[in-house]
């Protein structure tokens, strides 16, 4: 499963089209394993931003994975990793539907640092 980040961008999209942004969790894929690893039942008070990168941790730190994680009240970035080389996307609503942009890596990830 070679999936790109502008693939999993066009995923992240219909899924977001269909619950919103505000019930949107984080999501970590492993393309090796071809598993989609949805992270529930995090405590109201955990930044879903540190229990998506905690989660990759706890899985072993794979070299190739993709994560989406609602970074802002009205925007996900979601993020593709390969041998700690990361590209990132934010997507949010701009009036006329949800739009993917590339973006810088945000100040809040800290495992390509």
């Amino acid at each position: 499963m070679g999936l790109t980040l502008a693939e999993f961008a066009v995923i992240t999209i219909g899924i977001l089209t269909n619950e919103g942004i505000p019930a949107f969790l984080p999501t970590l894929v492993k393309p090796d394993t071809r598993s989609f690893l949805v992270l529930d039942h995090i405590p109201p008070d955990v930044d879903h931003r540190k229990a998506v990168q905690e989660f990759v941790v706890k899985q072993g730190s794979p070299s190739h994975y993709l994560i989406a994680v609602r970074s802002d009240e009205n925007e996900v970035t979601i993020g593709h990793c390969e041998s700690a080389q990361c590209e990132f996307m934010r997507i949010a609503d701009e009036g006329g539907g949800l739009v993917a942009k590339p973006a810088p890596k945000p100040q809040w990830w800290w495992l390509s640092e």
